[in-house]
């Protein structure tokens, strides 16, 4: 009797301990999935970060809201905040701070971020030819086109007086530091081909002729960042009617703090067949503007200019029909000029980046 007993005692212990060393164990898997889940979503937090930088969040604008489309963007704080970018860089910097926890466990996570442009979609890119009949002016900038260049005695680059010394002025990239013309065709001036006639008048320029220059050959925008932007820009809705679009309409979007922000972006799809002409101006203190117009677009008309401040990434061909002012980017497949064209870069291009065209390069997780 006793013996059975003890016995009993002794099974009642084992089972105990098991049962306590079973609830330690179990203890310790959900503090590690609860870890993994923090982890998790302090990444997926990071990333919400990097998608709002490349929307155009203003920095400083507080904790920020899921973002439609991430897996798990459940993070209790992600906050955006500027970075001095060290001496001698020429690009913005950006911090994102993250605190995500699941159950007890707590995961912090900081991200410094590297606001860079796309070249496709920086300066004045032209995929194909350019056609010039009126005055075409750029500041800041030289003109990259795929293929050739006619018109160029209506081409100017006043502000620049020829070559560029500074690179922060010019967007011609690393490959040149001159405001000019450079083509992957020819450049003709007055119907004859700048290189047939001597190039004094354009000492700048580099073509197919131009020992040396090697093939210049522009590339599209890459789809991700197609994709990205349409996917935080906003439709035009009452702005377009009838195939036209009036920029004095567009409305201005909400940031994540219900304030406006400092910028927007648009996406506008167009009719094939049929150009989409585009009209009016921003009322002065709108924020800058980014049009991405899916297919071949006019500018303005004879009696309506174009004013407007941000980048035009027009994905099929443009023609200026009416006189147009722009202050900043531009894109095309293909360029007709037929009335007065000025387009401005400003010397800090790189710190004012248009909305949706920046690049979050992610330099250190801490």
């Amino acid at each position: 009797m006793l013996g059975a007993v003890l016995i009993g005692a002794m099974a009642l212990a084992i089972t105990s301990s098991l049962i306590v060393a079973l609830s330690v164990r179990l203890s310790v898997l959900s503090s590690d999935a609860a870890t993994s889940r923090a982890s998790l979503r302090a990444r997926e937090g990071l990333r919400l970060g990097s998608v709002w930088l490349h929307r155009g969040e203003p920095l400083g604008a507080g904790s920020l809201p899921p973002y439609p489309g991430l897996v798990d963007s459940s993070a209790e704080q992600v906050e955006l905040s500027s970075v001095q970018s060290p001496p001698g860089s020429l690009w913005r910097r950006a911090e994102v701070r993250v605190v995500a926890t699941s159950g007890a466990a707590v995961k912090k996570l900081r991200g410094v971020f590297e606001l860079r442009s796309h070249e496709s979609t920086t300066g004045v890119v032209v995929l194909g030819n350019v056609e010039i009949s009126a005055p075409m002016l750029i500041h800041g900038s030289g003109l990259r086109c795929g293929g050739s260049v006619r018109g160029r005695e209506w081409l100017q680059f006043p502000s620049s007086g020829g070559q560029i010394s500074a690179p922060d002025y010019t967007c011609e990239g690393d490959g040149w530091r001159d405001a000019s013309a450079h083509a992957g065709g020819g450049i003709w001036s007055h119907g004859v081909e700048i290189h047939e006639g001597g190039d004094a008048l354009y000492p700048y320029d580099t073509d197919e002729h131009t020992e040396g220059s090697g093939h210049f050959s522009p590339q599209a925008p890459p789809a991700a960042l197609l994709s990205s932007l349409s996917e935080v820009a906003l439709g035009p809705g009452s702005a377009l009617r009838d195939g036209v679009l009036h920029l004095e309409r567009l409305a201005s979007a909400p940031s994540s703090s219900g304030e406006l922000p400092s910028f927007s972006g648009f996406v506008v799809g167009t009719t094939p067949g049929h150009a989409l002409r585009v009209v009016g101006h921003r009322p002065p203190g709108s924020p800058a503007v980014t049009l991405l117009l899916s297919g071949d677009v006019v500018l303005g008309s004879r009696d309506e200019p174009v004013s407007l401040e941000g980048a035009i990434v027009v994905l099929g061909s443009l023609r200026v029909d009416g006189p147009v002012f722009l202050r900043g980017h531009l894109f095309a497949r293909g360029l007709r000029v037929e009335n007065r064209c000025e387009i401005a870069i400003s010397p800090g291009w790189r710190r004012a980046l248009p909305p949706g065209l920046s690049n979050p390069v992610l330099l250190a997780v801490i």
